[in-house]
């Protein structure tokens, strides 16, 4: 008594979910029928009359994948499917088939069926074929990246083998062991070989984790799939190991895997809403790290990849996220570039600048207009939040860039109440409800000076805050050195070049860091256009003037504060065979008001 392998040639992306005469058009189209009526309805359905069997060649594949969800009370009519509605209702509206691709995706990275127990036929046990699958790949990785595939022999002896069942039976062992013994031949002849992985090999075609490509690992023979060649692969393999090795969905050995109960159960299990959702941000949160961050480096912006990736996971945990630290560090450029790297269009992403006289939620939430009867006024917000609302699917990105201009907690109180509320609900002036769902992240950016309010805990406590700060004026640019949208690619070259870098890594190191990117790439642009215009020789001139335009400018304190800095500054310019007089002028003439206890760049 075990599930017997069904005919699995037809599971792809297209065939499952297109939108006519799909697998799952049919089975959205059966809800409320009872199960026994299935045959006669899908050769109706399929115009099958001329093979009154194709129900049955098709079933096998449908309650595999679990598509067909029963009634529990009887466990025999047809129930709608939500996760799979979802899906399809998406496909059939947008034409779009990410989402159904990523939910093979799931499938796979979960797929298990019950197999005889091979030490005693009166059981059946549950195998998970994938994960055993990506744990042998992934101990031949260990092992070497050039050995993590897998040829036709290697994969028909793994499932063959008695021993093997659970992921823990992947042993170092078992590793040596198939290269060992991976031109050994088999009692088998090559068609029946290949008949025999075939329907394996169908069901793995779309997997987003593996190449099918021989020349990918510089095989031919009978080579049959391995790992993608790419350096997020292994670490995809790892969180599907870590997630879903103990998981399993309980068949018991005492009912035929084609019973109603048992499908019903399976369809449910394989099917769960905030499963599949929890497993596609975890793969789409891999898979951005490395992606975003080569994305802004093409841009021209350098972020640490740990940043990024404590941006991307704040993000996930929290929808609402608070970036502070030195003016320029990239703040505001990080959360753009999010937007854009996740092609956010103009209904999906809003960027609004907090005011400083912002002491209500009428530039949020809008107003009530008494003028023309109390027409509700409404803001680009609360359409996207609207649209946010009702497609759980997509994530839609607000940015409020220096949020603390006002107090927060007087025009953005309604949302830090529904980012806590258990229904997450925002009144709207005209009494509707609208929800900050988890779909829509907002994220703030804060300068912290003179001119801003401090937030309090209230706000602090609803917020993951990161502080941004620069790096080293040489390792930035350095990142960015060859990408189009900055000016270094044309910089690199100029023969003052590798001292400009060594100077400005000092002045860097004077200030204790506190000069950002947009400050380089200021700096540098105006080393261009002066060293184009009047040629070399005016570097040194041009550089004084940069430092004392864009560098000096942000000095005052007190002497116990600035006294330091401005030391550090004028031994490092000093040092510079007196190039730098401007610049030298200056700090001596702060210097001298800081007798007075105080100093600034401007004013005594």
């Amino acid at each position: 008594m075990y599930w017997r392998t069904p005919d699995v040639r037809q599971i792809t992306t297209i065939n499952t979910f297109k939108e006519e005469s799909s697998i799952y058009s049919f089975v959205s189209s059966a809800v409320g029928k009872n199960y026994d009526e299935l045959t006669e309805y899908a050769i109706e359905y399929f115009d099958k009359k001329d093979n009154p069997k194709y129900f049955g060649q098709i079933i096998s594949f449908i309650n595999f994948l679990g598509l067909i969800e029963l009634d529990e009370g009887s466990y025999g009519h047809v129930k709608a499917n939500e996760l799979l509605e979802d899906i399809y209702g998406r496909v059939t509206a947008t034409h779009d088939f990410s989402l159904a691709k990523e939910y093979l995706d799931y499938y796979l990275s979960m797929w298990q069926f019950p197999t005889p127990n091979l030490n005693d036929n009166r059981q059946d046990s549950i195998t998970k074929p994938y994960i055993l699958i990506i744990r042998v790949l992934q101990g031949l990785y260990n092992r070497d990246p050039d050995e993590a595939y897998l040829s036709k022999k290697d994969f028909f002896r793994l499932f063959e083998h008695p021993s093997i069942r659970t992921i823990e039976d992947i042993t170092h062992g078992y590793i040596d062991d198939i290269i060992k013994n991976r031109n050994t031949a088999l009692a088998l002849s090559q068609a029946v070989l290949n008949r025999k992985v075939s329907y394996y090999g169908a069901l793995l075609s779309e997997s987003y984790l593996l190449t099918f490509n021989p020349s990918d690992y510089g095989n031919s023979g009978d080579f049959m799939f391995g790992l993608k060649r790419n350096i997020d692969v292994n670490t995809h393999v790892g969180s599907i190991i870590r997630k879903y090795k103990d998981e399993y969905f309980i068949f018991d050995p005492d009912k035929n895997a084609n019973d109603k109960e048992v499908l019903g159960h399976w369809s449910k299990w394989i099917n769960d809403k905030e499963k599949f959702f929890y497993w596609r941000r975890q793969k789409m949160l891999i898979e951005d790290v490395g992606r975003f961050h080569d994305y802004c480096a093409s841009k021209g912006f350098f972020y640490d990849k740990d940043l990024i990736r404590r941006f991307i996971t704040s993000l996930d945990t929290k929808p609402f996220l608070i970036l502070t630290g030195i003016s320029g560090s990239g703040k505001t450029k990080i959360a753009e570039l999010w937007a854009d790297y996740r092609e956010r269009t103009g209904d999906q992403k809003l960027h609004i600048s907090v005011g400083s006289n912002w002491t209500d939620n009428k530039k949020l939430l809008g107003y009530k207009n008494i003028v023309m009867d109390d027409a509700y006024i409404k803001t680009k917000l609360v359409d996207i939040i609207t649209e946010a609302n009702s497609n759980e699917y997509e994530e839609f990105i607000v940015i409020l860039d220096e949020m603390n201009l006002s107090h927060v907690e007087r025009y953005f109180s309604d949302f830090l109440s529904a980012l806590e509320s258990l229904n997450h609900e925002i009144l709207l002036p005209n009494n509707q409800k609208v929800y900050w769902k988890h779909n829509l992240k907002i994220i703030g950016t804060v300068n912290i000076d003179e001119t801003t309010y401090m937030f309090s805990p209230k706000v602090l406590d609803r917020a993951n805050v990161i502080e941004m700060n620069a790096v080293e004026p040489s390792k930035y640019i350095e990142s960015v050195i060859d990408s189009e949208n900055k000016v270094y690619t044309y910089l690199k070259d100029k023969v003052w070049f590798e001292k400009y870098l060594s100077i400005m890594d000092k002045l860097y190191s004077a200030l204790g860091g506190k000069f950002g990117f947009r400050v380089i790439d200021e700096i540098s642009q105006y080393l261009k256009i002066n060293t184009d215009a009047f040629g070399d020789d005016v570097f040194s001139k041009s550089f004084d003037e940069q430092i004392m335009q864009k560098v000096l400018p942000k000095l005052h304190g007190s002497k116990a504060a600035l006294k330091p800095r401005l030391n550090n500054l004028e031994e490092t310019l000093g040092g510079e065979e007196g190039e730098y007089t401007l610049s030298l002028g200056k700090i001596k003439e702060m210097n001298e008001a800081l007798k007075k206890g105080y100093a600034s760049y401007i004013g005594d």
